[in-house]
């Protein structure tokens, strides 16, 4: 990502998720490194589908602010209202969403896994 007084590289393929506040975006990697960038989450969207074509890019939105990577999905559970990405080692993240948005989540990825 290139600003006015920055270059930065972001490995997207270690990013766990994005998550949207206000005009700024924070990127959390797997290992929980956390980058807070001033860039609205549909620029940072845009991005990531100008890296990835369409039938190959990990990521999903799911709700009106948050972009997971689905390479690092371990569970939805919608009764108890988590998403939890892991590493499958050492690195867990357990994000709390509504019932609706794990709903969608979940939907979308069980058809691009049949």
């Amino acid at each position: 990502m290139n600003t006015r007084d920055e270059l930065i590289i972001l490995k997207l393929e270690n990013v766990a998720y994005v998550k949207a506040d206000g005009n700024y975006i924070e990127v959390v990697y797997i290992n929980n490194h956390k980058l807070t960038l001033l860039l609205s989450f549909s620029k940072f969207q845009e991005m990531v589908r100008g890296v990835y074509p369409p039938s190959k890019c990990p990521f999903s939105k799911v709700g009106r602010s948050l972009l997971v990577n689905n390479a690092y999905l371990e569970r939805v559970s919608i009764q108890k209202e988590k998403l939890i990405l892991s590493d499958f080692q050492d690195c867990r993240f357990a994000i709390t969403l509504n019932k609706n948005a794990l709903k969608i989540y979940k939907n979308a990825i069980m058809k691009t896994r049949l």
